[in-house]
């Protein structure tokens, strides 16, 4: 049932402040609900005070700047950030609708105020929160570059260093071969042998730390292409690791023609690493197969034992730097980073296969013709 009263009850009690204002601003009227809120009574308000005259001095000149040539412009503003005055001094933050309307004594304006506190706070804690995650992206950035910097000077210590160790390395191992011609006892040719062993050992450390940096820090490992018989050069890598890996059988299959353009050097250590991979991680009782094969422009090479399986979680990581087996126990695992890198400096990729009924195979397919005709930086054709 309603009651003749109920209009005036919900226009006192609205969840929102309302005031009337006649067109200069002056209050006419003011609801119970902005009264309580801002502290006044109808006799400090009405028919003495205009509205402008509530707001902070920003407010007012808001207000004339902006809120009243828009009144005039369109006869409505909706959600108009304002700060206005509690009775007691302190500010408050305002949110405004206000709509102008003509009525027999003229135009009125009618003014919706709400409180805005809560979305201050809000606003606020959003601008902090976005001032702190970009604070933590530039600190992030810093610490990114930083890094960055820290590992490129590192890669080039290994580099100076590694090089700046390749000639007393060399000048040691030529004369462990000079004193091997001469006449020694049992036990020093033991340990000269031990000694070249070990010379040797490290000498392939430094190539690979030199591969490695030139690798990551230039431009890709360099290759020198020019003809040559993949077959022959399959068969000398084997002569010079046999010498090394006297109880190991080798084994080498060809097929295909042998006549292709390709780095030798770089072929010998591509079959010397995957040879020396096998040997560490393969069943040293089974022969280790190098099958070099010939094609029309492009060649493989194909390394393969038998042994335990590659686990399945390093596959997928295998040619990344610094990746080794869970058997490793020496290196320092890139060997098949360089592999891989040699591959694709002519071209070419790599491909792994590791079963328990078939062994492991490391295949590189190498295309020096396409590698060349997509003009590849890393490779140096040289005619002979």
């Amino acid at each position: 049932m309603s009651s003749p009263d109920l209009p005036d009850q919900f226009y006192e009690e609205a969840p929102c402040g309302l005031l009337v204002t006649d067109g200069s601003g002056l209050i006419r009227q003011a609801n119970a609900t902005f009264l309580r809120w801002f502290g006044y009574q109808p006799c400090d308000l009405v028919g003495r005070r205009n509205f402008q005259e509530l707001l902070s001095v920003g407010g007012r000149i808001f207000y004339q700047t902006h809120i009243g040539p828009l009144l005039e412009l369109q006869g409505s503003v909706a959600e108009v950030k304002l700060d206005i005055k509690h009775r007691d001094g302190k500010t408050l933050p305002i949110l405004v609708n206000i709509l102008d309307r003509a009525s027999a004594q003229g135009k009125i304006r009618q003014i919706a105020v709400f409180i805005a506190e809560d979305r201050v706070k809000y606003e606020r804690e959003l601008v902090r929160a976005r001032e702190r995650a970009e604070e933590l992206l530039d600190q992030l950035q810093q610490a990114r570059v930083l890094a960055e910097d820290r590992a490129l000077f590192a890669e080039q210590m290994v580099a100076i260093v590694s090089h700046d160790l390749r000639n007393p390395l060399m000048a040691v191992l030529l004369g462990i071969d000079a004193v091997e011609r001469e006449t020694v006892t049992p036990r020093q040719e033991r340990l000269l042998t031990q000694m070249g062993t070990a010379g040797r050992r490290a000498s392939r450390l430094i190539n690979d730390l030199l591969d490695f940096t030139q690798a990551r820090v230039g431009q890709g490992i360099r290759v020198h292409l020019v003809p040559i018989d993949i077959h022959a050069c399959a068969c000398d890598a084997l002569k010079e690791l046999r010498l090394t890996l006297p109880e190991r059988e080798l084994v080498h299959i060809e097929s295909g023609p042998g006549p292709q353009l390709a780095d030798a050097d770089r072929i010998v250590q591509f079959i010397g690493n995957l040879v020396g991979n096998a040997n560490a991680y393969g069943d040293p009782t089974s022969p280790i197969t190098v099958s070099s094969i010939g094609g029309n422009g492009a060649f493989e090479i194909c390394v393969h034992n038998l042994g335990s399986p590659i686990p399945t979680h390093l596959l997928d990581k295998i040619f990344e730097p610094m990746t080794r087996g869970e058997q490793a126990s020496e290196g320092i695992g890139l060997g098949l980073f360089i592999v891989s890198q040699i591959v694709d400096a002519h071209g070419g990729r790599m491909e792994v296969q590791s079963t328990a009924a078939e062994g492991t195979s490391f295949r590189g397919y190498f295309a020096p013709s396409a590698n060349v005709a997509s003009g590849t930086s890393n490779a140096i054709i040289e005619a002979k």
